[in-house]
């Protein structure tokens, strides 16, 4: 069956025989610890309890205070078993912390810790940037894809005049129509890179680009 626990309580006090003596410790018992007992803990009323070895007999000291440092803010303590007083670990990331807490919060989306590299207590929105229209390489790339455009329909309406001549049909009229289209789409193509990122923006960036450049170099190989 089970075992009611008895325990005695003891403290190791300091004592000090003579003024210039060196001080000597002896346990003393001050307490004990009862199961039985609707009380379990009861200390001795005449025996004073010595929580430091600077306080002096009959005034104990009473508010403990503990020798482990508090971790920084950012920080979370995490108990390890070679070290009585823990480990401090920063909140790195999207993580961050503001209590006293053992484990680390996480951001919510689109959003980022206020010192990702030491250790963060909040967060903070994460600054969209990305290509805009009124931006300087912005209004550089639509002038490239213009002039492109204006380039590739100059040139169609160049092989329509002369479609039935020799040079028309000696380069390859099913090629070169086949080379204009993706060269089209790589000029119509710029639209998506200028636009703010969502997931099908990045979804025709990734497959248009491969499947322009595809149009293209297929042409190509065929020519040559």
């Amino acid at each position: 069956g089970n075992i009611e626990g008895r325990y005695v309580i003891k403290n190791l006090q300091m004592k000090l025989t003579c003024k210039n003596c060196s001080a000597q410790y002896e346990i003393v018992n001050v307490g004990d610890w009862d199961e039985t007992r609707q009380t379990n803990l009861q200390l001795f009323q005449n025996v004073s309890i010595h929580f430091g070895v600077n306080e002096t007999e009959n005034q104990p000291l009473l508010t403990l205070e503990s020798q482990c440092q508090l971790c920084e803010v950012g920080s979370i303590k995490q108990i390890v078993q070679s070290f009585c007083c823990g480990i401090c670990i920063p909140c790195l990331g999207r993580n961050y912390t503001n209590t006293t807490a053992s484990e680390c919060s996480t951001c919510p989306q689109n959003m980022w810790g206020n010192n990702p590299l030491s250790g963060s207590n909040a967060c903070k929105h994460i600054r969209e940037a990305y290509l805009d229209p009124s931006d300087a390489w912005g209004i550089v790339l639509i002038i490239v894809a213009i002039l492109g455009l204006i380039t590739v329909v100059l040139v169609c309406i160049a092989m329509g005049i002369f479609w039935s001549t020799p040079i028309i049909k000696s380069s390859g009229r099913e090629q070169m129509i086949l080379l204009l289209t993706g060269t089209t789409l790589c000029f119509l193509l710029t639209i998506f890179f200028i636009l703010k990122p969502s997931i099908p923006i990045c979804l025709f960036q990734r497959v248009g680009t491969w499947f322009c450049l595809s149009l293209i170099l297929s042409a190509l190989f065929v020519k040559l």
